[in-house]
């Protein structure tokens, strides 16, 4: 009697470590198991496609989808999967199988790109790829999410909320009237050596720029939710600004966090009142390359000369590699947060 009750109580013990621990990860499935698991379990779906080398994708790893309030959410919601996008595995997706014929053992480094990559026209790392129930692609996100930002994306697909998001202003809006609830640790910020000389870069520069993936940490936030183009459509107008476009512009001075970092001076009068914040701005990069109508979306109370000293730094960013929508250059929308913080 008293080893039965032994067993019940050890069986009880087992499935509360089951369910107390089961939220600590998030549960990834292979591409190959995917169709079975939305059959069994009609759910949104989340692929994060990386690389090995992608440094930006091991933060996201390390960072993002470990964070309590990511893994339960995307348990609760979604079916999760990673693809690596330079796999030599074969992988069978709604009929079709695909390979990496470039593909070498042994090999660091790049090496190749795997047929389903390509499929899924994946050009930068890392991309999510979010699917509905019936595995209709819903929307790329590309570069690296933090916290704070994924929360948007997740609860924006997973919630039906896209499907009535139907313009670049229905989606600031959305954007600005959403409520985050999930913690982030504060990111870095660049300490100066001498004060009061005092520069400060953004804590999390935000910007839409899938830009080329480098082992270097990049931070990118708050991008659009794509408003897919259609490859059959006309030429873009003449003076179109779009927000989301094939080929996204790209900084061409290098890590454009420490550019910003190395450009931003605290003014004197904020570091005296001790005055922080964060200020948003959007700006455009015309097909040129150029960066024009820098505007401040959000300011900080108080706080006009962090305003004036962001408006003045990005209105002095160099030329862009400029954006492409259908081979032809164009005019793309972007916003980024600038953080002044003290230590």
């Amino acid at each position: 009697m008293l080893s039965k009750k032994l067993a019940i109580l050890f069986f009880t013990f087992v499935v509360f470590l089951h369910n107390g621990f089961s939220q600590d990860k998030i549960h990834w499935i292979h591409m190959g198991e995917l169709e079975e698991a939305v059959k069994a379990n009609p759910k949104k779906v989340m692929v994060d496609v990386y690389t090995q080398w992608c440094g930006p994708c091991k933060m996201m790893s390390n960072q993002t989808f470990t964070h309590p309030d990511v893994v339960k959410y995307m348990n609760d919601n979604y079916h999760c999967v990673k693809f690596d996008a330079e796999s030599g595995d074969p992988v069978t997706f709604k009929g079709k199988t695909y390979t990496n014929p470039e593909y070498k053992p042994g090999v660091t480094g790049r090496n190749g790109v795997h047929q389903l990559t390509m499929e899924l026209a994946v050009s930068a790392y890392p991309t999510l790829i979010f699917f509905d129930e019936m595995l209709n692609p819903i929307a790329p996100i590309t570069g690296y999410q933090s916290v704070e930002n994924f929360e948007i994306f997740a609860k924006v697909f997973a919630s039906n909320d896209y499907r009535n998001i139907t313009s670049a202003d229905a989606w600031t809006a959305y954007q600005k009237n959403f409520v985050r609830t999930w913690g982030a640790a504060p990111a870095p910020v660049v300490t100066p050596l001498l004060a009061p000389e005092k520069k400060v870069g953004p804590s999390a520069i935000v910007i839409e720029i899938p830009a080329d993936t480098t082992d270097e940490p990049m931070h990118f936030e708050d991008v659009p939710v794509p408003d897919y183009p259609n490859p059959n459509e006309e030429p873009v107008k003449e003076d179109a600004v779009l927000v989301m476009v094939d080929e996204m512009p790209v900084f061409t001075e290098g890590d454009i966090n420490q550019y910003i970092a190395k450009h931003v001076t605290y003014p004197r009068d904020a570091m005296e009142n001790d005055i922080q914040g964060k200020v948003y701005l959007s700006f455009v990069v015309d097909k040129t390359g150029k960066v024009k109508d820098v505007q401040i979306l959000r300011g900080i109370p108080g706080g006009g000369s962090l305003e004036k000293e962001a408006l003045r730094v990005i209105k002095s960013l160099p030329n862009f590699k400029p954006g492409k929508q259908n081979g032809q250059a164009v005019n793309v929308k972007m916003t980024i947060p600038i953080n002044f913080q003290l230590k």
